[in-house]
């Protein structure tokens, strides 16, 4: 059954760029949580064994996640022009995964 909800029809599939947005929230989520909050102030040794171990397979399932999204999407909406914009950035982007003094954002540098 098909029908009008608060003014969006509902019985269809939710707009490709919110499912896509949801994906990549959940997985940059992840990663910004849990083992970064561990490891911050570990030795820099430790910091990249721990990321190859678990963050990287997060990364390359985002990097899919991204790449499933781009086929999806428009390459004129916004959000393909961004996602495609990471992926050309791609290896700045997980340059902390090899480097363990680096942090996975910049958040500090911009307080």
């Amino acid at each position: 059954m098909r029908g009008l909800r608060g003014g969006a029809f509902y019985g269809e599939p939710p707009y490709p760029e919110a499912v896509v947005s949801d994906e990549l929230t959940a997985t940059s989520s992840a990663l910004k949580g849990g083992l970064e909050d561990e490891i911050r102030g570990a030795p820099p040794d430790v910091r990249e064994r721990c990321r190859q171990e678990r963050s990287r397979p997060q990364i390359e399932d985002l990097r899919v996640a991204i790449d499933n999204a781009l086929r999806r999407l428009s390459p004129k909406s916004a959000m393909a022009q961004a996602l495609a914009y990471g992926r050309r950035r791609w290896e700045a982007l997980t340059r902390f995964l090899d480097e363990g003094t680096a942090e996975i954002d910049n958040n500090i540098a911009e307080r």
